[in-house]
């Protein structure tokens, strides 16, 4: 692994510097030195190994997103898929993205990984099965508390 492989495979996730920071558990000025070959780490293969089960969580989501919309919506010929607006609903929702079970060097899993899978899905379901799909933010506790009223 390199830096522009680092900053490739970054960008492919969907995550910012800042967010990748915080899944790898670094500063964020880390990370940009990385991606700019300024004092690179010592051993690349941590970062190679959590960047490899990143990405196998995000394929391995898309691909649970596809089939759950197609098992709901495919006669619809459209769809309705959910996501986190803000990684605040994102951990409030599923709190156990803030302490993943994926091995070392992965703190956190990044509202914005979702995101990139949400749209991957999306754009395979238009492609591969002509099924358009709106994306939307998962209602905020407080919007959801709002309706109930």
């Amino acid at each position: 692994m390199n830096a522009i492989e680092l900053k490739c495979r970054r960008e492919a996730l969907g995550l910012s510097r800042d967010a990748l920071a915080d899944t790898l558990g670094v500063a964020e000025k880390s990370i940009t030195r990385w991606e700019f070959g300024k004092n690179p780490p010592r051993d690349w293969s941590w970062i190679d190994s959590a960047m490899t089960r990143l990405e196998d969580y995000r394929e391995r989501l898309v691909e649970e997103l596809i089939a759950e919309t197609l098992r709901v919506h495919e006669q619809a010929g459209a769809a309705l898929m959910l996501t986190y607006a803000s990684r605040g609903s994102f951990y409030r929702w599923l709190p156990e993205m803030e302490e993943p079970d994926m091995g070392d060097g992965i703190e956190v899993i990044p509202v914005e990984l979702h995101r990139a899978a949400t749209a991957e899905a999306a754009r395979r379901l238009r492609v591969s099965h002509g099924l358009h799909a709106v994306i939307e933010a998962v209602p905020t506790l407080q919007e959801r508390a709002g309706a109930g009223s």
